[in-house]
């Protein structure tokens, strides 16, 4: 059984990484400096041998061991903290948990086909819950020359429910995408705005198949009110049957780290992404 790695050895790990890296900065500076002092003495074939290695050395060298050491940051905060109650996970840089096809199922904002793109993605799971998010973009629509057009990014989270809702909701907020693509997105999926409860303000929309149709719990639909007031990002929700997929613009799953400085323990168990803990409060309400 493998035993797991304490916090403080994950920082002394990367704080050794980032020693390393700050001793190939100082190589490639003397590398450099050598490279003016065969230029003095007008080395002529030395000066451009030695430009030739610095210039290789930092490309192939030294910003491929930072990317690997930013990389190494971003996945190890992503495991001590949004992912640390889950079992079974999996990060990718470039995400295939999810596709095109299945954002295209959700429902959840117009785009133009062909122009999805994905990113950082985590998987796990929690109980009887199959998690997976992604950071994503795509092109809400295209200029008259064909070429895509104001794109929309952020992080989409699709959550696998153990038992079927028995429903087929869309739940959006004003400004996640222009309000004219609204009309005619969820006329193509045959739903239709539906009348908002109490205490449901009139920038969020609720569409079903019609007037009559099944909504979510009063308490779902005001526990998803707070997280829109949590979030700075503008969210969509897609309930359809056992899945749920929430899309928030402009947020994703990554912390920013930086190799000018070593890694802090505060900095690697900060959550970066902790609206999808809010999203997971949402299950309760939508599952017995």
């Amino acid at each position: 059984m493998a035993v797991r790695k304490t916090q403080d050895q994950y920082v002394q790990e990367l704080t050794q990484e980032n020693k390393r890296i700050h001793y190939m900065a100082y190589a490639l500076i003397v590398l450099l400096i050598a490279v003016i002092v065969a230029s003095v003495l007008k080395q002529f074939i030395l000066t451009s041998l030695l430009l030739i290695a610095a210039i290789f050395y930092q490309i192939f060298v030294v910003r491929r061991q930072q990317r690997t050491y930013l990389k190494k940051c971003e996945n190890t905060n992503l495991e001590l903290s949004t992912l640390k109650d889950f079992s079974d996970t999996d990060i990718e840089e470039k995400g295939t948990q999810l596709s095109e096809q299945d954002l295209d199922a959700a429902g959840l904002l117009p785009f133009v086909p062909k122009t999805a793109s994905f990113f950082k993605s985590v998987h796990g799971t929690k109980g009887k819950l199959d998690i997976r998010a992604t950071d994503c973009s795509v092109a809400q629509h295209q200029h008259e020359k064909g070429v895509a057009a104001d794109i929309n990014t952020g992080n989409w989270i699709r959550i696998r429910l153990p038992e079927s809702t028995g429903l087929n909701v869309r739940i959006l907020e004003d400004g996640l995408f222009p309000e004219a693509f609204r009309t005619d997105f969820y006329q193509k999926q045959q739903l239709e705005e539906a009348a908002r409860p109490d205490g449901i303000p009139s920038s969020m929309h609720i569409y079903t198949a019609d007037q009559e149709a099944k909504l979510p719990s009063g308490a779902f639909l005001q526990k998803l009110r707070s997280f829109t007031d949590y979030t700075p990002g503008k969210v969509a929700v897609s309930i359809r049957d056992d899945v749920l997929d929430v899309y928030i613009r402009n947020r994703f799953l990554s912390a920013g780290f930086s190799v000018r400085e070593a890694v802090t323990k505060q900095a690697l168990i900060r959550d970066p992404y902790p609206e999808l803990q809010h999203v997971l409060e949402l299950v309760p309400f939508l599952i017995r």
